[in-house]
């Protein structure tokens, strides 16, 4: 695995404070790992930065020259990108970058420092607010990881990708450091005179400051006979001219009130190692870096309460609420008693974090990208969620009898029918673990069946009696013959059985979706828009999962009422490539060979059956009877599916876009015994649509058009007329636009 640090921003800019600071700090104690590998564009096209003298320069925030192009190629699956640096200033398509890399295999890890231009608009340019939101959209798109700076920032996140609903990112805090090495001293420096007992603002004039309310507290302070000045220090940030103004044609400027504009570092520490008392009253900050640079130099600090300053600061500064009243008498409480003696006392005592430990936390999560905890465990766990005692039993009596490697197993059942399942499974020789929903915390359930079974899963797969490997079973899964853990975990490597190669062409049922078909729309469209593969895992069988990293992807997709298999395995293999097999399903029964799709392959080697009425199940009491019926099963749905797979085009398409009808085919080849099925992708419009064959004549608007049109087998006979026509009408311009095909039955 080799990390490719991305430090575009850094490298063109050349500034040293705010986020290029960070950028540098972290790069200075990392790039000499073996791992590391910082790019950069420049001009037209990324660069690598190998040589030391080039890393040097960047470092000192000086021109620095590479002539090595990085091509992105050359990633390979399961490398990482790591977006370091302010990217949403950077001239190339991030959105496009992203896709490219999760095309490949590449792990996005994406370093956050805070949400101001989404949160606070009002308080960023418009151009940095429209190019910060276009990067933040798509890294809440393609990030597998967040590192965030400060569990506030960690917080907000997670709030602003609840209210768009694209689930939960998965996040750890990378705290900051704050230590510093400025020899300067004060002989070595020379400060404006008159500056007495002062209170001191660092940071850049901008509205998120909040330096008209500093303003306003020195004033109400000031009238109350408080002898302390005001020092600030920072240039003049964006959208502040008139307070800026203010602060220069202050009748107290350069007596009481001074804004140094261009002070040097030596100058800052030597101001804060003088000042009274250090005030900071930003409306919002993502970490609050001067907060913590004062008390490291052992500075009285008051500061906004309620965010990161707060969280930064350890109790060892003075929290109030951002008000003039509030701000005002802190000020006189720290100035008249004892308070003052206690937060100087908390400041000399305040250890602040170094950016070596920043870091080294950084080379642990990076480690931690590339191995799951108890990977190889070897399962000796069923786990199920289940009211229905009868089938429980069963499908517990079937492991019983063909998984010996199982002596245990979990069920989740509700409150009302846990008394049942545990008479009916009382008898089984494992070692049963049954609980009731409300134990769990569990009492009202989502409606929708996809919904409800991944909520209970999230719930049940963190309980602590879960194993860290076990083998998932819903309640009608049944084994049919011996089975080992060789057939779901081999060394370290899980087989992650699926059935359907693309989710963007499972059809469902017709006319209308099942909750099971809208689950999987909705997880192939949410698989699809962050970058990763869009196999179908909910295979009818019983599948190994890690718990840790299920309950991780349960968590990153909490509310979204996904599949979670499907789920799980595609983001899971795209993390951990090395850990994952895709492996085709072995199930019988389902689908039942007359149902209106397939699988687009089918199953070998036989292990499992979904269960349900009609499916021989008393038959199945000798082996010979249930290779038999097995057997039979697979040639049924193997027919099937080659009929099936002789329609040419394999998934014919008509795409419905404005003032047109658009399809993937001129004609249609199929046998006369297959069933047709016709995909309709439709764009946002008002229409009316026929869609005629043979004898058949049917008719949908906007509202009612389904997601495919099914025409049943022996509609189309050879030597008939044979002809699929669709009829668009725009009912606003009443414009008529026709498709007709031929339909070739072979």
């Amino acid at each position: 695995m080799t990390v490719y640090t991305n430090i575009s921003n850094t490298f063109n800019i050349r500034m040293k404070s705010g986020i290029q600071r960070v950028v540098r700090e972290i790069v200075a104690r990392v790039y000499q790992d073996d791992d590391i590998a910082l790019i950069a564009w420049n001009n037209d096209a990324f660069y690598h930065l190998g040589a030391d003298d080039q890393v040097a320069n960047f470092l000192d925030a000086k021109e620095s020259h590479t002539e090595q192009r990085f091509s992105f190629d050359q990633l390979a699956r399961g490398d990482i990108f790591l977006d370091l640096d302010a990217s949403w200033s950077d001239p190339y398509d991030i959105e496009q970058l992203f896709r490219q890399l999760k095309s490949r295999g590449v792990i996005i890890v994406k370093l956050h420092c805070d949400a101001v231009p989404v949160l606070f608009p009002e308080f960023s340019h418009p151009n940095t607010v429209f190019a910060f939101t276009e990067n933040f959209t798509a890294a809440l798109q393609y990030s597998d990881y967040w590192l965030c700076i400060s569990h506030t920032v960690e917080q907000d996140l997670h709030k602003i990708a609840e209210s768009l609903n694209v689930g939960r990112p998965v996040t750890q805090v990378l705290p900051l450091g704050a230590d510093f090495n400025l020899p300067a001293t004060k002989e070595d420096v020379k400060l404006p005179t008159g500056l007495g007992k002062y209170v001191l603002c660092v940071g850049t004039l901008e509205p998120r400051k909040n330096y008209s309310l500093v303003l306003e507290v020195f004033e109400r302070w000031c009238a109350d006979g408080n002898d302390a000045n005001l020092v600030i220090v920072g240039k003049q940030g964006w959208n502040v001219a008139e307070l800026a103004s203010r602060l220069d044609q202050h009748p107290l400027a350069n007596l009481r009130l001074f804004w140094l504009k261009q002070a040097s570092d030596a100058e800052v520490d030597v101001l804060y190692k003088n000042a009274y008392l250090t005030l900071n009253l930003a409306s919002y900050e993502g970490y609050g870096l001067p907060v913590v640079e004062s008390l490291s130099r052992g500075c009285v600090t008051l500061c906004s309460k309620g965010g990161a300053m707060e969280e930064v600061s350890r109790d060892a500064a003075y929290c109030v609420e951002s008000s003039v009243e509030g701000a005002t008498q802190a000020i006189e409480q720290l100035m008249q008693g004892d308070a003052y003696d206690e937060y100087k006392e908390r400041a000399n005592q305040f250890q602040p974090p170094s950016w070596s430990s920043t870091a080294s936390l950084l080379r642990q999560f990076l480690g931690k990208c590339q191995i799951v905890e108890d990977i190889a465990f070897s399962p000796r766990q069923a786990v199920y969620i289940s009211i229905r005692p009868d089938s429980v039993k069963r499908s517990s009596d079937s492991i019983v009898r063909h998984m010996p490697f199982i002596d245990r197993a979990i069920i989740l059942t509700s409150d009302d029918t846990h008394a049942a399942i545990t008479q009916k499974v009382k008898d089984i020789p494992l070692a049963l673990t049954i609980l009731k929903e409300s134990e769990l915390g569990i009492t009202d359930l989502p409606e929708d069946h996809q919904a409800r079974n991944t909520y209970l899963r999230r719930k049940l797969y963190s309980h602590d009696a879960v194993d860290p490997n076990f083998i998932a079973f819903d309640d009608d899964y049944l084994v049919l013959k011996p089975v080992t853990p060789d057939d779901f975990i081999e060394g370290d490597v899980h087989k992650a059985h699926y059935f359907f190669d693309k989710g963007e062409n499972w059809l469902g049922g017709y006319l209308e979706g099942t909750s099971f078909d809208k689950g999987l729309w909705r997880t192939t469209q949410f698989l699809a828009s962050c970058g990763y593969d869009t196999r179908l895992y909910n295979a009818h069988m019983p599948q190994i999962i890690n718990k840790g990293l299920c309950c991780m992807i349960l968590d990153r997709t909490a509310g979204m009422a996904l599949d979670e298999w499907s789920s799980y395995f595609n983001i899971a293999k795209h993390l951990y490539p090395h850990y994952f097999a895709d492996t085709l399903y072995r199930a019988m029964g389902w689908p039942d060979p007359r149902a209106p799709w397939l699988p687009e392959s089918v199953p070998n080697n036989i292990a499992f059956m979904n269960y349900y009425k009609g499916n021989k199940i008393n038959q199945l009491r000798s082996q010979d009877k249930t290779e038999t019926i097995i057997t039979a099963w697979a040639d049924t749905i193997g027919n099937r599916f080659a009929i099936q797979r002789s329609i040419s085009p394999h998934h014919p398409m008509v795409t419905v876009l404005p003032g047109k009808l658009v399809s993937n085919f001129d004609e249609i080849h199929c046998p006369e015994d297959a069933l047709l099925s016709i995909k309709m992708q439709i764009d946002n419009q008002k229409f009316s649509l026929k869609v005629a064959y043979g004898h058949h004549l049917l008719e949908f608007d906007e509202q009612s058009t389904p997601l495919w049109i099914s025409i049943p087998p022996h509609t189309f006979t050879k030597g008939g007329n044979n002809q699929l026509k669709i009829t668009l009408a725009n009912p606003e311009t009443a414009e008529i636009f026709t498709l007709q095909a031929p339909i070739i039955v072979e």
